[in-house]
């Protein structure tokens, strides 16, 4: 185990998440702010991070991460969908019901070993 590629990654994990943090105390009630937020979050940047880490392994692993960044992006994007779709109902609702879908596409992934069959 390399400690010094795990402080690494950490601490660019930390800094990323801890500049989103910073940012939304500053620009938490501008509409802007949630669309810039939105946009970086979905940019390859964060794939990019990621396929980084993946890359130390082999080939292999970065292109079974990025088979499974595809369905896990998929999903995002239609549970995003049917944010907008269903943006009529309370707010709460929505967003439980978010967390819900979310819950139960990770149950699914590991209920039904997608990681040993894709």
């Amino acid at each position: 185990m390399n400690w010094s590629i795990i402080a690494f990654d950490t601490f660019i994990g930390a800094l990323v998440l801890g500049t989103i943090s910073t940012l939304g105390q500053y620009y938490m009630y501008q509409a802007q702010y949630y669309k810039i937020l939105a946009f970086v979050w979905s940019v390859p940047l964060t794939f990019f991070f990621f396929i980084n880490m993946a890359s130390r392994a082999g080939i292999i692993h970065v292109i079974n991460f990025s088979r499974h960044a595809i369905i896990g992006t998929t999903l995002t994007g239609l549970l995003a969908i049917m944010t907008i779709l269903l943006q009529h109902l309370p707010m709460q609702y929505l967003v439980y019901l978010n967390l819900f879908l979310a819950v139960s596409f990770v149950a699914l992934y590991f209920g039904l070993q997608i990681y040993e069959i894709i």
